[in-house]
């Protein structure tokens, strides 16, 4: 699941990730991403099973940070980043996306 949704923080953003990834049960794999004031965030959540699979939230994060023009980081199975170009969301949305499809890339 990857979508821009409205959220005024990343703890809202995050608690939103965690539980679209706990609806969708086993293998879920979420990445959302909300614009704040003249800032993007994105949040990364993964079931165990996705990780298992080879996928990251770190990895599909630190793609899209750069494309936003900032940084983040986090663990296997949540991550999340922020940046200072909100125009760039959706770009940065289709990167974690394409990370996470191909996690080897």
């Amino acid at each position: 699941v990857v979508a821009e949704v409205p959220a005024g923080d990343m703890n809202e953003l995050l608690a939103m990730a965690t539980q679209v990834r706990d609806l969708v049960g086993e293998g879920a794999a979420v990445v959302l991403g909300a614009r704040s004031d003249d800032k993007a965030m994105v949040v990364a959540n993964l079931d165990p099973a996705a990780v298992d699979a080879g996928r990251s939230a770190a990895d599909a994060v630190s793609d899209a940070a750069g494309i936003m023009g900032g940084g983040g980081g986090g663990r296997p199975d949540m991550a999340r980043a922020g940046g200072k170009s909100p125009d760039e969301l959706p770009e940065a949305l289709d990167a974690a996306a394409s990370r996470l499809r191909t996690p080897d890339a």
